[in-house]
């Protein structure tokens, strides 16, 4: 809790008033938390400038209270979020962000690598004024991990692996 981290826009000034607290508890398959944040948000928002003819980011203060679960079975992992996020920046309405999806994972497909496929929503209750990214959207994706069993080794070494 403290400290803060640089607010790059639409200055450069450090922000210390930010801060966070989050509990969690598991049992089983499942992982449960709610958590508060007060600081800068992830997630700018965008306008048009036309002396400059782009698009301008511009971070803001916010508030975030959320909930959060995760439930393993087996090779699958189902997640979901939501957040209630407010904010005093002009036509930034209080909202309602939740994020739903899973993955899953496949176990040495090739040379013991590792493949894991991602669906997720990302969603809100209503949209801001102003293009903020990641509402509303469906995520897809795909990562390949490559694994190395033969030279990874867990626990202590041997007596002639030290030597």
């Amino acid at each position: 809790i403290g400290g803060g981290v640089a607010n790059h826009y639409p200055n450069d000034n450090w922000q210390p008033d930010q801060w966070a607290a989050r509990y969690f508890s598991s049992y089983g398959g499942l992982d449960h938390g709610i958590s508060y944040i007060q600081g800068v948000e992830r997630n700018a928002t965008f306008a048009f400038n036309p002396a400059l003819s782009e698009l301008v980011g511009t971070t803001y203060d916010s508030k975030r209270l959320g909930v959060d679960t995760t439930y393993v079975v087996g090779e699958l992992v189902l997640k979901g979020e939501w957040v209630v996020r407010t904010s005093d920046q002009e036509h930034n309405r209080r909202a309602l962000l939740y994020a739903m999806g899973g993955e899953y994972g496949l176990t040495e497909i090739r040379d013991h690598a590792d493949l894991t496929l991602f669906l997720e929503y990302l969603g809100t209750s209503r949209n801001v004024q102003y293009i903020e990214l990641m509402q509303n959207d469906l995520f897809a994706a795909a990562r390949i991990t490559f694994n190395d069993h033969y030279k990874q080794q867990i626990g202590r070494a041997s007596r002639r692996e030290r030597v």
